[in-house]
């Protein structure tokens, strides 16, 4: 089209005029003022049609399907690498990956445009979205179709509790200066506890703590214990033989151990409890997943003695084998050198020291050392 009206104009302006122009006021044939004007008009016009005509010709190509807020899915970047949970991915409007981002489904379709600072599935169905107001975070809980379940408010939105087990999520909803509190996919208010905050433990455990109590729920969002500062209770029974106790220390709650008989027999110290047969107790110090030099590990029997020595290894992990992979971190010359060896029921070193083991499905393990790996005797 543009370059139609282009050769049109050009057949318009003859020789004639062109040199006329060209050669104004100077030349013989003396081009009126008018004409001249007119043939600068005419070229203006013609030259403003080209280019935005060339403009328009540069612009991707729109497709028919458009989003929800009608913005060309073709100006939008899919994160195949992303997990954005549930399957789904991450989107974008700008190629760099960066920016505002939305969720795309598995086959590349847009499920939600790329509107929020940040946003995440906690169901087939349902996403934590965050976006700033005022330089302000603000979080809702929308549904596949953008619609908002909670609306959007100042503070944040988390899934707290463990749903491998079949468990359904369970929302922490924190409002910036106001009660914390649990609530459904549906936005509903699970109990009628308010907290001035809330967490989960590695054990599948969640609570929320108010000025004088940590009140400890399962992952179902059941309530198991209300613990009163300085009090001591009963969590539930980690078997036939054993009970969980945990005692609030004021900031935070540490776990212990009683006989069914209610005897105690491991002090609440310790950040987790693991009971690994009737004769093998392992309790943890160290932060959540710390994995640091600094945690310490304990092994006890069935009447609470300590088999293992401190600072011997800060993790051990049993299998149903009876031995288990203990794991001491330790500073080298350029980094943190991490060693692995097995020990049995009473803590003992049933192995050689390797730099890391591998179990098969057989319960057999496998010892890696100079990148070299061998089968491991068991020395006992």
């Amino acid at each position: 089209m543009t370059n139609l009206m282009l050769n049109e104009a050009i057949n318009l302006v003859d020789d004639d005029l062109i040199s006329d122009a060209y050669s104004f006021p100077n030349s013989k044939k003396k081009l009126s003022v008018y004409k001249y004007i007119a043939v600068v008009a005419a070229l203006v016009i013609i030259l403003t049609a080209v280019v935005l005509g060339t403009k328009n010709t540069n612009k991707p190509a729109v497709e028919s399907t458009t989003t929800s807020a009608d913005v060309p899915l073709d100006t939008f970047y899919i994160d195949n690498l992303s997990d954005a949970g549930f399957g789904y991915k991450y989107c974008y409007a700008d190629k760099s990956m960066s920016g505002n981002v939305g969720i795309a489904n598995a086959d590349g379709s847009i499920l939600l445009n790329p509107a929020y600072v940040n946003v995440h599935a906690v169901s087939q169905d349902r996403f934590i979205a965050r976006k700033f107001v005022e330089q302000s975070a603000h979080s809702a809980l929308v549904n596949e179709n953008g619609k908002e379940i909670i609306a959007f408010f100042r503070g944040e939105i988390r899934r707290i509790n463990n749903i491998s087990d079949g468990a359904e999520p369970v929302l922490s909803v924190e409002p910036f200066g106001e009660k914390a509190y649990f609530a459904d996919l549906n936005g509903q208010k699970i109990t009628d506890y308010e907290f001035n905050g809330t967490g989960f433990t590695e054990t599948g455990l969640i609570y929320g703590y108010t000025d004088t109590a940590y009140y400890i729920f399962d992952d179902f969002c059941n309530l198991l214990c209300v613990v009163n500062e300085g009090e001591t209770e009963v969590v539930y029974a980690l078997n036939s033989k054993y009970n969980l106790l945990v005692k609030n220390h004021g900031n935070r709650f540490r776990y212990g151990v009683e006989k069914a008989d209610g005897t105690q027999i491991i002090s609440c110290d310790y950040d987790e409890i693991n009971v690994i047969s009737d004769d093998c107790i392992v309790a943890r110090i160290g932060e959540a997943q710390s994995n640091s030099p600094d945690d310490i590990v304990r092994i006890f029997d069935r009447n609470g003695t300590q088999l293992s020595t401190d600072g011997e290894f800060n993790s051990v992990a049993f299998n149903e084998s009876g031995y288990g992979i203990a794991c001491k971190l330790g500073m080298g010359v350029i980094k943190l050198e991490t060693r692995y060896w097995l020990v049995n029921k009473e803590g003992k070193k049933v192995s050689d020291v390797y730099d890391n083991i591998k179990i098969n499905e057989d319960n057999e393990f496998f010892g890696v050392k100079n990148n070299t790996e061998t089968k491991i005797i068991i020395l006992e």
